[in-house]
């Protein structure tokens, strides 16, 4: 059974030859196929090359299905607790490989508390790191920083002997809601007062410049990602999120458009922003500093 993009099944066919008229969907009588949720701990974070499944259990994995995306499978694709996993097997191999893959659907949901709180005391431990400035002094991450490098390197990994880094997407997606819902629900709070006496003492001279400086920021990111780099609407929507640093307009492109390349995107835009932005504020700040000492 090949299954794959139909370019790549063509070229299949003529090297192995012709099709034949079972269906494998249908017959069940050699094979049978079916789907097992990855929730052991012995299996999470591990790659799929490295279960030899074929030599353990007599079957293969047809496809992957993380969240909403069908992922095809191969030796180093890594595998995250809440996977479903499409195997075809002998009717009788079936109980192996729930067995195997733990076939819980509770772990579509469930987070490692200890990977999170040790991820996090890795992470505010890491941004207390001094490092050297050349001609400026020293710097450091800070708490937020930190959390977000050594998780990029924990994500990285995927795993450490039994310690699993990763997390099922429903659980990333709710407590990313719930992060950003708490985070936009006190950044209101404790800027209300402060916003309202801004306006009043100097009108709406701020504000207008924080709209004007807001919008070049994102009309000229909009602008270079499509004319100089020609991305999609939809990984421009995730340049311009990442590049802002807000969460709320990765959460509006999440629902505006179907794909998951605004999730993706924002990935790999806001890390590298972030690091820039908090490296560059240091700069400015040991210049200003330096220039202030008579």
């Amino acid at each position: 059974m090949i299954e794959g993009e139909e370019i790549y099944v063509q070229q299949s066919r003529q090297i192995i030859g012709k099709e034949t008229p079972i269906d494998m969907f249908l017959d069940r009588h050699d094979l049978e196929q079916v789907e097992i949720y990855v929730s052991k701990p012995t299996v999470i974070g591990r790659k799929l090359g490295e279960l030899q499944l074929m030599e353990r259990l007599n079957g293969v994995v047809l496809s992957i299905t993380r969240g909403n995306i069908e992922l095809y499978p191969r030796p180093r694709l890594v595998l995250e607790a809440g996977d479903r996993v499409r195997v075809a097997t002998d009717a009788e191999n079936i109980e192996s490989f729930q067995e195997f893959f733990g076939d819980l659907a509770s772990s579509t949901a469930e987070v490692s508390y200890l990977a999170l709180g040790l991820g996090m005391v890795l992470g505010v431990l890491f941004g207390l790191i001094p490092f050297p400035l050349p001609g400026l002094g020293t710097f450091t991450f800070g708490a937020a920083g930190g959390a977000m490098i050594v998780a990029l390197v924990l994500g990285w990994l995927g795993r450490i002997g039994h310690l699993s880094w990763t997390m099922p997407p429903a659980a990333n997606l709710t407590l990313r809601n719930f992060g950003l819902t708490l985070f936009l629900a006190v950044a209101g709070l404790r800027s209300a007062e402060k916003f309202l006496a801004t306006v009043k003492e100097t009108g709406f001279l701020l504000l207008g410049l924080g709209i004007v400086i807001t919008l070049l920021a994102v009309l000229s990111s909009m602008i270079l990602a499509r004319t100089l780099f020609a991305v999609t609407f939809d990984e421009m929507l995730a340049v311009v999120a990442g590049v802002t640093g807000n969460p709320a307009i990765l959460a509006y492109a999440a629902q505006a458009v179907p794909t998951n390349k605004p999730e993706l995107g924002y990935a790999i835009v806001f890390p590298i922003s972030t690091i820039i932005k908090i490296i560059v504020v240091q700069i400015i700040l040991g210049i200003l500093s330096n220039a202030s000492t008579p």
